[in-house]
């Protein structure tokens, strides 16, 4: 069973004859103002995806086969022809119900592709929404809105969390995007703020629908006139808007007229009117009873409401306000990425705070050049062709057109390549008249353009290698960096299929972790052990060595025993042991420099520096100072006299350990691994 209703059949009223299209036939309502395919494609396919569908399903209808180039569905849908391409590719290999989604075919004799998408049966759950909707709205809103008009007719409210998970967006795109709904006229929601909202959706965005939500506080709200699609109806009529879902079985309102072709829409039979303190008041228009063409929008804000477009692309954009606002809601989003993209370029040399301010200075130079707004026919094209884009001439990032962005004076590598191809024609011209110097005018006009023309195909020739010989280098390099990582991986797979040489477990790279943690346990006790000696004993007397060395591993056994947490796992007790033991070995390489620092021999070394330095008195601005230099020249030598007794000291320690004249000194056993 699915969640949503399926209406019962009933037939379409005509409202007294006021409306021609009421009386009409179900086939010719679809086809002038309401698409409708299949509610499973909501949820398993993305917005743009169902977009482009539905748009081959209705030319499907319209004259039983679509054979649509992608840039016609491209351009309708406000998208790319590259990205309708990917979508019907993409689409092509899979499935929905046991049955691919698209089928094409194409004819060879007339380059042509015709492509087939199966309409769902008269009396299966559907998603019926207007034309003008799916030209209008992008992915992400579309499918949003898609879903919610599938939701309007339950008496249940739909929270984001549902909308996301049916969706298969993330919460905080769907809150994005009813937001954006409900502010642009799209939606009605009803409800108390902090709550589950119920939805109505609307063919078309409805004047003034911010003004009535139940939420005083909207996310975003329209300060202008929506589009010019809800128009004056002709008198005795009434204005409703309503859900599209089930177009066959609900009966048919007016809404007359309006650039997006909707000649009506629907509401459900047993639904009434909405109450007049809640409905939006209807707007003049271009209706077809109009006695003039109407303003819908005057004073028709630019920018979009609400603050959504990023301020450095605002600002960026600014030169070409005019341009923006004849942009559709569609391709907007394209426009944006490419001004990003530009701005992106132009931080890396001019800084991120700078980076709109030039580029605004660029827009206006080419809108001036263009002469105005008015001359551009196709705003998307010129912004994305010709006015967002750095003309390619020069090497120099900042030079655009032979203009330095960063200064504004003349650019001195085009000035450079001008000089260079002047003095190229200066060079033919000179050969050809030493050649030919009875040749007339026009004679040698003909010679030196076969000249030029031969030295530029030289020119581009060797360019041409140049750039086969760095492709061939960047070939060779990925050839040789593929066989040092493919050498490298298999040394690393080498490397860890060696068993551990402690326990013998296997890929364990030689050795495992329980292993090495005792082992660099084991260094560190041996290190602590060694410093003790070597701070403490006399490295003369033998048996005072074996004391010291037991009385440390007594002290480290103590530590290792406290640190550990009891009934822990033997990994966590062999991590435990291995942080106190190299803790412990600093804390006895400290105090052993402490000790060898009172050495005689390092009082002897202090000493001598203190006085050298002291000696030195007259070079310093009083004696307080001469005195505070020669103390840290004693501490200093105290230092090393200290860290040189003890390495001497510790390779001592290492000779005995060795087995050397006494070979008092043993390895110290570890206690890692025991709980």
């Amino acid at each position: 069973m699915s969640a949503f209703p399926v209406a019962a059949a009933s037939e379409p009223a005509s409202d007294d004859g006021r409306c021609a299209l009421a009386a009409a036939s179900p086939d010719a309502v679809r086809r002038s103002a309401v698409t409708r395919f299949d509610a499973s494609w909501v949820g398993r396919l993305t917005g743009n995806e169902m977009r482009v569908l539905s748009k081959i399903s209705d030319y499907i209808y319209t004259s039983g086969r679509c054979f649509a180039a992608d840039g016609t569905i491209a351009a309708h849908l406000g998208l790319s022809r590259g990205g309708v391409n990917r979508i019907l590719a993409g689409l092509e290999d899979r499935e929905l119900n046991g049955e691919g989604m698209v089928r094409s075919v194409f004819h060879p004799r007339t380059g042509t592709m015709e492509r087939w998408v199966k309409h769902p049966a008269p009396d299966a759950l559907a998603v019926c929404v207007s034309g003008y909707s799916r030209d209008q709205l992008p992915g992400t809103r579309f499918a949003v809105y898609c879903y919610l008009s599938l939701r309007q007719m339950l008496p249940d409210p739909t929270p984001i969390r549902r909308i996301a998970a049916d969706c298969s967006l993330s919460e905080a795109t769907a809150r994005d995007a009813v937001a954006d709904l409900v502010a642009s006229g799209w939606l009605t929601r009803y409800g108390a703020a902090g709550c589950a909202f119920r939805y109505t959706v609307h063919p078309a965005p409805v004047a003034g629908i911010a003004a009535y939500l139940a939420d005083p506080t909207p996310t975003s709200s329209v300060t202008g006139p929506p589009h010019e699609s809800v128009t004056s109806a002709p008198p005795g009529s009434v204005i409703q808007t309503g859900p599209l879902d089930q177009a066959l079985v609900i009966r048919q309102e007016v809404v007359v007229g309006g650039c997006s072709r909707v000649a009506a829409t629907s509401v459900p039979r047993d639904a009434g009117t909405r109450e007049p303190d809640r409905a939006p008041a209807a707007r003049p228009g271009r209706g077809r009873g109009s006695a003039g063409r109407t303003d819908v929008n005057p004073g028709r804000r630019p920018w979009p409401a609400g603050g959504r477009l990023p301020q450095d692309v605002q600002q960026a954009l600014h030169p070409v306000a005019a341009l923006w606002s004849r942009v559709r809601p569609g391709a907007r989003a394209v426009v944006v990425a490419a001004a990003r993209s530009e701005l992106n370029r132009i931080s890396v040399w001019s800084g991120t705070e700078h980076a709109s301010e030039v580029l605004r200075e660029r827009l206006g130079q080419r809108l001036e050049n263009q002469e105005r707004s008015a001359r551009v026919t196709d705003p998307v094209g010129w912004l994305l062709r010709r006015g967002l884009p750095q003309r390619v001439e020069c090497p120099r990032p900042s030079c655009d057109g032979g203009i330095r962005l960063d200064t504004g004076g003349d650019c001195e590598t085009c000035r450079m390549r001008v000089a260079d191809r002047r003095s190229v024609r200066r060079i033919l011209a000179a050969e050809i008249a030493a050649e030919r110097p009875d040749a007339d005018r026009d004679e040698r006009r003909d010679l030196f353009e076969r000249r030029l023309q031969d030295w530029t195909g030289q020119r581009a020739r060797w360019r041409a290698a140049a750039l086969q010989l760095r492709h061939n280098d960047d070939l060779r390099r990925a050839e040789v960096l593929a066989e040092r990582r493919a050498r490298e991986r298999v040394a690393a797979a080498a490397r860890q299929a060696v068993a551990c040489e402690g326990c013998g477990a296997a890929n364990s790279c030689g050795l495992c972790p329980v292993c090495s943690g005792r082992r660099v346990a084991k260094e560190a006790i041996v290190a602590c052990v060694d410093h003790a000696i070597a701070g403490n004993a006399d490295l003369d007397n033998p048996a005072e060595i074996v004391e010291w060395a037991r009385r440390t591993r007594a002290e480290l056994r103590d530590r290792m025993l406290s640190a550990r947490a009891p009934g822990a796992h033997y990994l966590i007790a062999t991590a435990s042991d291995q942080l106190v033991a190299q803790h412990a070995a600093d804390e006895f390489r400290v105090a052993a420099l402490r000790i060898l620092g009172r050495h005689p021999a390092a009082d002897r070394e202090a000493d001598q520096a203190r006085e050298a330095c002291l000696r030195a008195a007259h070079h310093y601005p009083d004696r307080r100072a001469a005195v505070t230099a020669a103390d840290n020249a004693g501490a200093c030598a105290r230092r090393r006299a200290a860290e040189y007794l003890l390495a001497e000291r510790l390779q001592r320690v290492e000779v005995y350990r060795r087995g050397g004249p006494t070979a008092a000194v043993q390895p110290a056993p570890t206690v890692t691994g025991q709980s």
